[in-house]
């Protein structure tokens, strides 16, 4: 339909080889770009992982000590047990969050 038909009534072939190239290009680039976001995503996982604390952070630690010699040790070690594992469990439910997220897109190849 859409091929021109030469004088001699040879088809072109010149329309099929430009479009298969294109589509080529087009999957070589797709290629590239998912492997650069594949690299990124592993570097950023990386990153997260060897993260200091910031429970060592030495303001935090010394505003820790001032609550503790204010309020008494008794009294501010279950507090701060308790906001230590909340900590934990919203750092735990939001990497799970990351993590799931790229296995709900749809795919496509």
């Amino acid at each position: 339909m859409y091929e021109q038909v030469l004088a001699d009534g040879r088809e072109s072939a010149a329309r099929p080889l430009a479009t298969g190239a294109a589509k080529t290009i087009g999957a070589i680039i797709c290629a590239l770009i998912r492997r650069r976001v594949r690299e990124r995503a592993i570097v950023e996982r990386a990153a997260r992982a060897n993260a200091p604390s910031y429970l060592l952070n030495p303001k935090n630690l010394g505003t820790a000590l001032q609550a503790g010699r204010a309020l008494g040790w008794q009294r501010i070690l279950p507090i701060a047990l308790l906001g230590f594992m909340a900590v934990q469990w919203t750092r735990e439910r939001c990497e799970a969050r990351h993590e799931e997220a790229p296995n709900n897109r749809r795919s496509d190849g």
